[in-house]
């Protein structure tokens, strides 16, 4: 619906944080007001609201701080930062296949998972851990250098954003999967239809949740990559290297953040507010 009437991923991220305060802040009250007590559904909304204000924080420093300085940098030629890019540009490279190829053999290779089935997509669970384990050491070597370069500085500022989302989901997906609905609280109309909106991020079926890490790190890769190329595009135009071009606007730069929350939600998030709020008032 929100696609439809064509809003911008920005007015989600707000529009979602505002509902889930709404949320936390209507079962404190009812709470304290003794119209009913704490249950596990109010420590999911509560998740919720962790896992959204990481969201925006990420999406804040990303645009304030990060993304300046990567693009400051690239026109600089800082030799450090081309370096770090082209380390990451290689890991997508390297996979044989686009990121879109690889996003939808993952959700094929998910679908098999959930239903139980052996899925035709398995080699593309190997491809993806290989590349989350250079993606890995690349982060591990840059964190451990005594004095470090900026393009080392950039990749941490930008993996621990992404850790506090990636730590904030986790315990979201715990505390929801720790929940359990009576008979009586199923019969509710409301609680059967917002059930079906939750993505296949919360499926209990055994080896969903590693699926779900593999597809969430591919879509932080393709976010990297976007990121990267961007302010290649952006230094190559301001340094003459590229007359053909006009000079990206600000909204490329905030697109790509904007996109990635913009999915995240889509993927990871969509339904989990409105069913367990139903749950738990």
């Amino acid at each position: 619906l929100e696609e439809k009437q064509g809003m911008k991923a920005e007015y989600k991220l707000d529009l979602v944080f505002n509902q889930t305060c709404i949320a936390t802040s209507l079962l404190n009250s009812m709470e304290l007001l003794n119209l009913g007590k704490s249950s596990p559904f109010c420590k999911v909304i509560d998740s919720l609201f962790q896992l959204v204000s990481s969201l925006r924080e990420f999406d804040t420093g990303l645009i304030t701080i990060v993304l300046p300085e990567g693009v400051k940098k690239h026109v600089q030629g800082d030799v450090s930062v081309i370096e770090m890019t082209k380390n990451v540009l290689s890991i997508v490279s390297n996979g044989g296949l686009s990121l879109d190829e690889i996003k939808h053999e993952l959700r094929q290779h998910t679908r098999s998972v959930m239903l139980g089935m052996d899925s035709s997509n398995s080699a593309i669970v190997r491809t993806v851990h290989e590349m989350k384990k250079i993606w890995t050491k690349l982060v591990s070597d840059a964190a451990a250098a005594e004095n470090m370069s900026t393009g080392q500085m950039l990749i941490c500022a930008v993996s621990t954003l992404l850790d506090k989302v990636d730590s904030a989901f986790n315990k979201l997906r715990e505390d929801a999967l720790n929940t359990s609905t009576t008979a009586e609280m199923d019969s509710i109309t409301t609680v059967q239809t917002t059930r079906e909106m939750l993505t296949a991020a919360f499926n209990p079926t055994k080896g969903v949740n590693s699926c779900i890490a593999l597809n969430q790190f591919v879509l932080k890769l393709e976010f990297m990559e976007k990121f990267f190329t961007a302010c290649q595009s952006f230094a190559r135009v301001f340094n003459l290297q590229d007359t053909s071009s006009m000079l990206p606007g600000s909204d490329q730069f905030t697109g790509t953040v904007r996109g990635f929350v913009n999915e995240y939600i889509r993927g990871f998030i969509v339904g989990v507010g409105p069913h367990y709020l139903s749950c738990a008032v």
